[in-house]
């Protein structure tokens, strides 16, 4: 959860996940696009990277699952932010 938070503080304004649509949108400084590329996921797993640095191994090889990654953007999907 903590990670989620960090992540919507770094993308707000930039991306915006739509419950009807299901889907991310992203802002290109004029309207908001529907992001097709992975983008998100791509990011969730830079972030579990770059906070699993410094980490004991145990919590880096957990930080750098799948799971981890996917549970930062589902926890970000749920966010109003």
């Amino acid at each position: 959860d903590n990670a989620a938070l960090h992540f919507t503080r770094l993308y707000a304004g930039r991306l915006l996940y739509c419950t009807d649509t299901h889907a991310w949108y992203e802002w290109n400084g004029t309207a908001w696009r529907q992001n097709k590329t992975g983008l998100v996921f791509h990011l969730a797993r830079e972030l579990a990277r770059d906070l699993g640095r410094g980490q004991k191994e145990g919590r880096q090889i957990a930080m750098g699952k799948t799971s981890f990654a996917q549970g930062i953007e589902c926890f970000a999907q749920a966010d109003p932010a």
